[in-house]
């Protein structure tokens, strides 16, 4: 017969998450039948034995709750010499995984009959917990499947909960298998398929409509413990719903001024530049046109500066975090008077004035040197470091080369900036995941450059005729 010192037997516990209290784990008891441990001590100390069973390579007690507990006492009863500090013990040899589902075994065959509550609790275990199908659970307590998941309900678990994982897997991993073939295969109901199915399938949409990358939705679902290849995700996805949803729900058809909206890690933008009737000129299907955006882009311009401007300024601020950063084009003979106004307010800071050198800027002037630069102010909101990615250079101009919108790209939007352009800016100063606002969306260049460098955006506009523009662009 085996021997082991009682020091020597481990009872692993874990917090219960709902009391808050250190329980043992494997053990199915909750309290003592003091009777049966009573039998028992007083056969120890007759001399007579019956062993415990404990697992080979960890010493976890398997079964002998009452027994141990009985010896226990029956040592501080006797006189120190006489007593052993061993108990005899039987080894099981099974995976240390398969330890609750062999006490059960055994209790069951010959053991002191579990209560109500202890058998209810293991039925939870190894319903939720071990992933045990019901009617395997049935077997091992000797009732019907169908009384497991009356427990099972009762105790406040739904089939659904007991059957998600194996669902998911068939699910995810066998594209072509019916719901009917999984229901036959993990043995539940057909109606329990389709709602773990119709659950699994909303999480995902949630997931899309609030991450929009498909590592980052891996990464959430791994921490369900659900599995899934990026290949198989965009199957799915593609099944759910059209993409755009997705930028429907990014974009607002709105005065930015008018709306509430906070934590934006950084704004790139494109407001009026207040120079409608002034002569500007853009180009319209390979046309050159005079600039004209209405009345609303015509101002003096120390009204423009000190009260339109002003107003735009305090709410980036408002909208950014702390740390966020903004990019603002600003028409030439405006941006050293924003520059300063830009100082003037409280947490905003003016870092550099960044120029775009157009490459094929609209002829514009026959007795003046053509136009071919724009500006833009770049800024921070101090309070936090602020993200400024090098790029892998070690020092970036502040000049940037690049043509202006032309061919596919161009839309009928007068002032459209190109993609390629505010890429740099978001690239330099925002990481991937990050929120990048938009306050005069325009043609939705913004939203398409944070689309493909996998970065979240809104797009504020309220001219009713670009949001069509944003949205069938970005579609």
């Amino acid at each position: 017969m085996n021997k082991i010192k009682i020091q020597n037997l481990i009872l692993p516990k874990e917090k219960n998450e709902k009391t808050g209290e250190e329980e043992y784990i494997y053990f199915l008891r909750r309290n003592y039948n003091e009777e049966k441990v009573e039998q028992y001590k007083d056969m120890y100390k007759a001399g007579e034995s019956k062993p415990i069973i404990i697992h080979r390579g960890t010493n976890i007690l398997v079964d002998g709750f009452h027994r141990l507990e009985a010896f226990k006492r029956a040592e501080k009863e006797i006189k120190k010499d006489k007593r052993s500090g061993y108990l005899d013990c039987e080894y099981l040899d099974c995976q240390k995984e398969e330890i609750r589902e062999k006490a059960i075994e055994i209790n069951t065959a010959h053991g002191i009959p579990l209560t109500k509550e202890e058998r209810n609790k293991q039925i939870v275990i190894l319903s939720i917990e071990d992933k045990k199908p019901q009617k395997d659970i049935g077997k091992l307590f000797k009732i019907s499947r169908n009384r497991v998941s009356e427990i099972l309900k009762s105790s406040g678990v739904s089939e659904t909960d007991t059957y998600k994982d194996d669902v998911l897997n068939s699910y995810i991993n066998e594209e072509d298998i019916k719901q009917v073939e999984i229901a036959e295969k993990i043995d539940c109901s057909e109606a329990t398929v389709s709602q773990v199915i119709k659950d699994f399938k909303n999480q995902l949409k949630e997931l899309y409509l609030t991450l929009s990358f498909p590592e980052k939705i891996i990464e959430v679902l791994k921490k369900d413990k659900i599995e899934i290849t990026e290949e198989r995700l965009l199957e799915l996805l593609e099944q759910l719903f059209d993409r755009s949803e997705y930028i429907n729900k990014q974009i607002i058809h709105s005065d930015f001024l008018e709306t509430n909206i906070t934590n934006i890690n950084l704004i790139v933008t494109d407001p009026p530049y207040n120079i409608s009737g002034y002569g500007g000129s853009h180009k319209i299907s390979g046309k050159i046109a005079t600039f004209d955006a209405g009345q609303w882009d015509r101002s003096e311009k120390k009204e423009f500066i000190d009260k339109i401007f002003k107003q735009w300024l305090i709410k980036i601020k408002d909208m950014l975090v702390n740390g966020g950063s903004f990019y603002i084009f600003v028409d030439r003979y405006l941006i050293s008077y924003i520059w300063d106004l830009c100082k003037e307010i409280p947490e905003l800071k003016p870092k550099n004035i960044i120029t775009w050198v157009k490459n094929n800027p609209v002829p514009n002037a026959r007795n003046n040197y053509n136009s071919a630069t724009e500006f833009i102010l770049f800024g921070v909101k101090e309070g936090e470091k602020y993200t400024f990615n090098n790029m892998g250079w070690d020092y970036m101009n502040n000049v940037f080369n690049m043509p202006i919108c032309s061919g596919n790209e161009r839309t009928e939007h007068p002032t459209q900036k190109p993609v390629k352009l505010l890429q740099n800016f978001i690239n330099i100063s925002s990481k991937e995941e990050d929120i990048v606002l938009d306050c005069f969306a325009g043609s939705g260049s913004t939203g398409e450059a944070c689309l493909q460098l996998k970065r979240r955006f809104i797009m504020i506009e309220k001219e009713k005729k670009y949001i069509d523009i944003i949205e069938n662009r970005l579609k």
